[in-house]
């Protein structure tokens, strides 16, 4: 295979995994900032090395180099703030391991398909409130002044929210498991 093929085909797979890779470096760093910036060592030390991939478990290489990327933040940033020790490490690396398989995969990106479906039924404040909690991370104290509600109103709004999304996004993969 040549050289400019191995990196397409690298970087073809790396993006199709980009959101297990970036949850697995948050799960090691804790930091999403962190974890993306390790997701994009990767992509440049991946593409950097693609002469040194032999065929075989391209995800489980990424990973590998992830993985790497991730250690060497944790150590570079030691005197700043504290880090999971090498068995924690280790634990975490073990749990991943199953986002990493391809049923788990299609099953995974059938409930983010469904997800976003029933996300675009929302409207107005329960869509502001899930946004600026889940994406933003803004905490409900704040959500509350900012939107003049009680803390207990949001969380209800948030409950409700979750329930009704876990119950549309259910309904629409069992029909997409019945067509």
């Amino acid at each position: 295979m040549e050289s400019e093929e191995k990196r397409e085909m690298i970087l073809r797979q790396a993006l199709d995994d980009q959101q297990v890779m970036t949850c697995y470096a948050y799960s090691l760093l804790q930091d999403w900032s962190l974890a993306k910036d390790a997701y994009q060592e990767m992509l440049i030390a991946a593409t950097t090395k693609s002469d040194s991939y032999k065929a075989g478990n391209l995800t489980g290489w990424l990973k590998v180099i992830l993985k790497r990327k991730c250690l060497d933040m944790i150590k570079s940033r030691k005197s700043e703030v504290h880090f999971a020790d090498e068995e924690l490490i280790t634990l975490v690396d073990n749990s991943m391991n199953g986002l990493f398989d391809e049923d788990l995969k299609e099953l995974n990106a059938q409930k983010k398909k469904a997800l976003e479906e029933c996300m675009k039924s929302l409207r107005g404040e329960t869509l502001d409130i899930l946004l600026s909690f889940y994406k933003d991370r803004v905490s409900c104290d704040k959500l509350a002044e900012r939107l003049g509600k009680t803390v207990n109103s949001i969380w209800l709004t948030l409950s409700r929210s979750r329930k009704a999304l876990r119950k549309c996004a259910l309904e629409k993969m069992a029909l997409e498991d019945n067509t």
